[in-house]
């Protein structure tokens, strides 16, 4: 959700630009924020990454060799017991913590919430699609499934989604040639143990340490220079520093589970257009500065999701608030 971004010599005005995140399933909204529409912090893949790391519903991913806390049960720990009254003291029934329901059998505090789990823009709890996974994530089930556009699959927000363990139906950009029909970059073997690219040609070439190739005279004389470049000076590139990533997710890209798995992500278009739209026309913001505007998209959002409960049933009953 972009507002007043365009500008002109005679016309400066700010540019807010709105990030939104929704469980796609309800159609309820679980993170938004409002930023500007350029610099820092404001790219949709940062923030995508940002709102993923904040989902409530879903324990964030733990630092290496850090334990986990203990269970009530588990092997080699204690079993719990009611503590005895003191000497003299009265026994009392024991209240129940704010929010919790006391009851035989029931289960460890840190047992898995079954709330649903936001998208990432677009992240879900569903369980994730085979082939879904980019290379070295955790495994299935580790954290979220975040469903986006190219727009917030940047190798960097996949190089984060990996490292939080979560899983990415991401659609990837589209590839651009030197020359129309020819080669991409996918048509160069890259080897990162090595630090070499090699061109379907079969020349061989060594990465700069800020990544960059140049073929150079190799390309002159070679039967394929017209399909990879119109440079005089020879077909080069910049290589990624996640282009393994990249390459990755053009490949998932490319499976029956990623085209069967991704118009998940369509239904989210809808609650895009509430947030946006009101009476079918584009919402104006009201206010100067981010900070008020980021307060006005999250007063909004709020008033969405309680419209979205209520349509599914939300009602009072003996003083608590539940769903039909």
């Amino acid at each position: 959700m972009v507002r007043h971004t365009r500008k002109s010599k005679s016309k400066r005005r700010d540019g807010f630009r709105g990030h939104v995140a929704a469980e796609p399933e309800t159609g309820l909204i679980t993170d938004c924020e409002m930023t500007m529409a350029a610099g820092p912090g404001s790219t949709d893949a940062e923030n995508g990454v940002k709102m993923a790391a904040r989902d409530r519903f879903h324990p964030p991913a733990a630092s290496p060799g850090a334990q986990a806390p203990a269970q009530a049960g588990a092997p080699g720990q204690p079993e719990p017991r009611d503590a005895e009254p003191q000497h003299g003291a009265k026994p009392q029934d024991e209240e129940p913590q704010h929010g919790a329901e006391p009851q035989d059998g029931a289960e460890p505090q840190d047992a898995e919430p079954q709330d649903a789990e936001p998208q990432d823009a677009e992240p879900q709890g569903a369980e994730p699609q085979d082939g879904a996974e980019p290379q070295g994530a955790e495994p299935h089930g580790a954290g979220l499934e975040v469903y986006g556009d190219p727009a917030y699959g940047s190798g960097e927000a996949r190089a984060a989604y990996r490292d939080a363990g979560h899983d990415t139906v991401i659609k990837p950009g589209p590839l651009r040639s030197a020359v129309p029909g020819g080669f991409t970059i996918d048509d160069f073997a890259v080897s990162e143990h090595d630090g070499t690219v090699t061109c379907p040609a079969g020349q061989v070439r060594l990465m700069s340490p800020a990544r960059t190739v140049t073929f150079g005279a190799a390309c002159a004389a070679r039967p394929l220079r017209d399909r990879c470049t119109t440079a005089r000076d020879g077909r080069s590139m910049t290589i990624h520093r996640h282009e393994g990533l990249l390459r990755a997710a053009r490949a998932q890209a490319r499976t029956e589970e990623f085209s069967q798995a991704y118009p998940t992500r369509s239904s989210i278009e809808r609650t895009i257009a509430w947030t946006a739209t009101q009476n079918g026309r584009r919402v104006r913001l009201r206010y100067i500065g981010t900070a008020a505007s980021d307060a006005w998209l999250h007063t909004r959002c709020a008033a969405l999701n309680l419209r979205t409960l209520l349509k599914a049933g939300l009602a009072r009953r003996d003083r608590a608030w539940v769903l039909a």
